[in-house]
């Protein structure tokens, strides 16, 4: 049976919904005949790695297995199963590449990259490795590459159909570990936070987000907010589809007027994201 995204596209995103309920029926049954593992961050304290899992936007697929992708081996039993990469930054950092370059080895039945990225610390530009070539289906979060733009699948949460209301002019969301950002007088909170919502609420409540994490920016833009990226640590912020400024602490207030906000960049990304949903359905099934 093929799937055909048209049949969930008339009226755009007011029947969201009932596509997503649609998909995850089909990938309930998929996952019922084939089985589906994931790999994704699921324990990380990194807020924006616990939320990128495609499977989390999937309710029916929760049953089935996950695996932490520094995880240096495969099990034995999903060899013959379908594997799910993604989210996150997954590719050209060290501390994740041997792994992946593992998984891509074992060839499971079928191997899926959904919405990885680039993540090589302190460079700026991006080149794709070699083991891509061996997944069946891949998806990157990083915009102009060869493969299928498939930002975050994060955007699907329904956290993103709520309006905020804007009360300050400047928040500071910062990535906490890898890049705080030392700048006073301002709200703040950090990557480490554990609840999304509580999250959405604050980006939501500045004009413009002041932000070293990925996800703080990609979340910022997708509730329509301006952004500055601020101690840029990572390959991964120079990709974005929606771009953004890049700054220090020092320098941050000249970049202003370079900002903007892209009140398309919700549904565009949660298109993209169903359009690779019409393509995982189609290999599965």
């Amino acid at each position: 049976m093929t799937f055909r995204l048209s049949e969930c596209r008339t009226g755009g995103l007011r029947l969201f919904s009932g596509c997503r309920r649609f998909l995850s029926a089909r990938l309930s049954a998929l996952a019922g005949r084939s089985g589906i593992a994931s790999f994704y961050f699921k324990n990380r304290p990194n807020l924006g790695d616990r939320y990128s899992g495609p499977i989390l936007y999937f309710p029916q697929l929760k049953e089935t297995a996950s695996f932490d992708p520094l995880a240096a081996k495969l099990p034995e039993v999903w060899l013959q199963k379908t594997v799910l990469v993604g989210g996150g930054g997954l590719i050209a950092h060290p501390a994740f590449q041997p792994n992946m370059e593992s998984l891509a080895a074992y060839r499971p039945r079928i191997l899926i990259a959904w919405g990885i990225g680039h993540n090589a610390p302190g460079e700026r530009e991006l080149s794709y490795p070699d083991y891509l070539e061996d997944f069946d289906l891949v998806g990157i979060r990083d915009h102009g590459s060869k493969y299928d733009w498939v930002p975050c699948a994060s955007c699907l949460h329904p956290g993103f159909d709520r309006k905020y209301e804007i009360t300050d002019e400047y928040v500071v969301y910062e990535n906490t570990l890898c890049a705080p950002i030392r700048l006073v007088g301002f709200k703040k909170l950090t990557n480490t936070e554990e609840n999304l919502e509580t999250v959405l609420s604050f980006l939501g409540s500045a004009n413009t987000v002041l932000t070293s994490s990925y996800h703080g920016a990609y979340w910022a833009t997708l509730l329509g907010r301006k952004v500055i990226i601020v101690n840029p640590f990572s390959s991964k912020f120079f990709a974005f589809k929606h771009r953004h400024p890049i700054a220090d602490e020092t320098n941050w207030r000249t970049k202003q007027h370079e900002t903007r906000s892209y009140p398309e960049a919700l549904e565009e990304c949660r298109r993209a994201n169903l359009e690779f949903s019409e393509k995982v359905l189609n290999l599965i099934g």
